[in-house]
């Protein structure tokens, strides 16, 4: 799973707004100047967890998401955003969004929904990332909600709700002062509901030449990164995020990937690999890590998937070629 630089670039220029300079959010990341410099540039999920968690500490801000999504302008998207607002349409806008997103991010869905008067456009990502995951949600319903305010002739949108799959942070109030409408925590999926109308309200600064230019490009570096990947390579970094692997369920694996289980297997043993060879390969990690940690036996054996220590040491050997007590003096 990957992201764009673009989005590293954002947070570098939220905390620069906060007095912290951008060099100490990145020191010791293995993030190197020339990556910054290059908007094809991609990154791990992994190492935007790091910045962002490096970022949140250093603005002493844990909203640094709604900030950023207040502040930011439509071009730190570049191409995107620069394609979205020379839409006709909010409705055109989200359809662009949804296409190219994975310029931004893979693996992460968008989707816009229309029921009666209320329309949803929905974000969610399948790592659960924690602090990482309420950042970017807030990040992308803010902008959201700015690039639909684009449309509308007063420039201000009036969601009717905003959804959000986190719990409830401390600083909630600051939720309804930049939405400006009922905010519920706890939800299935993070989204911004609003009027359906919206969605057909016409801009006059729309301009279809610029707009068939940018959508030209965006289709040339679509196609560029829409090489197919290992799908044992996404399970593989879907695993690393988890917390607790007593039960992985292969029918959660294949809805992140937008396939059925019969398909993730087949696609699994095409590449040679198997679920259950990846499930162990991340409950060895898991276990080594928490083992470095000092953790109790008892409860790592539950975290990876073992009622008995007696059966987690077997397979501990199995993995390692040593028993958790060698692996431990040998570290």
């Amino acid at each position: 799973m990957f992201v764009s630089v673009i989005i590293v670039r954002g947070i570098l220029a939220e905390l620069q707004r906060h007095g912290v300079e951008p060099a100490l959010a990145l020191a010791g990341l293995d993030l190197r100047e020339e990556q910054l410099a290059d908007l094809r540039s991609r990154i791990s999920f992994a190492q935007l967890d790091r910045v962002i968690e490096r970022a949140l500490s250093l603005s002493g801000d844990p909203g640094l998401g709604l900030s950023m999504g207040v502040n930011a302008p439509e071009s730190m998207l570049q191409i995107i955003g620069h394609l979205m607002v020379s839409c006709r349409t909010p409705r055109d806008a989200f359809g662009v969004f949804e296409r190219y997103s994975p310029l931004l991010a893979d693996s992460v869905r968008y989707s816009l929904s229309e029921e009666g008067e209320l329309a949803k456009f929905t974000y969610h990502c399948p790592v659960p990332l924690g602090d990482t995951s309420r950042f970017a949600a807030e990040y992308v319903l803010v902008m959201a909600q700015r690039i639909a305010a684009h449309f509308v002739s007063d420039g201000a949108l009036h969601p009717t709700a905003l959804l959000f799959e986190h719990a409830q942070p401390e600083y909630a109030h600051r939720y309804t002062r930049v939405f400006q409408c009922p905010v519920q925590f706890n939800q299935p999926v993070s989204a911004l509901v609003f009027p359906r109308s919206i969605l057909d309200a016409t801009q006059l600064h729309a301009d279809a030449t610029v707009n068939t230019a940018l959508r030209d490009m965006a289709e040339r570096m679509y196609q560029e990164i829409d090489e197919p990947r290992l799908v044992s390579e996404r399970i593989r970094e879907m695993l690393q995020y988890e917390s607790n692997l007593s039960v992985v369920e292969i029918g959660k694996l294949a809805r992140s990937l937008g396939i059925t289980p019969r398909s993730l297997r087949r696609r699994l043993a095409a590449e040679g690999a198997s679920l259950t060879a990846l499930v162990d390969e991340a409950r060895c990690r898991l276990a080594c890590e928490e083992l470095r940690r000092n953790g109790s036996i008892k409860a790592i054996a539950e975290r990876v998937g073992f009622s008995e220590p007696s059966a987690f040491h077997r397979a501990f050997k199995r993995w390692t070629g040593q028993t958790p007590l060698e692996y431990l003096r040998g570290s």
